[in-house]
């Protein structure tokens, strides 16, 4: 989903030559997106590669405890 807005939002400033929503979304879902991943790497016991989303990790964490 990031990069479809972040794509949007360049063209939209390509296109207008201003700054609007779409760049401000864009922005505010790659912010959101660094935090899952800070999320995610928190939640996990031990490090693992290549996981998803804060769900994922969730999932990895109760496998493991059980």
């Amino acid at each position: 989903m990031g990069g479809i807005t972040l794509f949007i939002g360049f063209v939209h400033l390509f296109l207008t030559g201003s700054v609007g929503l779409p760049i401000y979304s864009a922005v505010g879902m790659g912010i959101l997106t660094d935090i899952e991943g800070l999320i995610a790497s928190f939640i996990l016991s031990s490090w693992q590669a290549d996981v998803p989303s804060v769900f994922h990790a969730l999932n990895i964490e109760n496998e493991n405890k059980k």
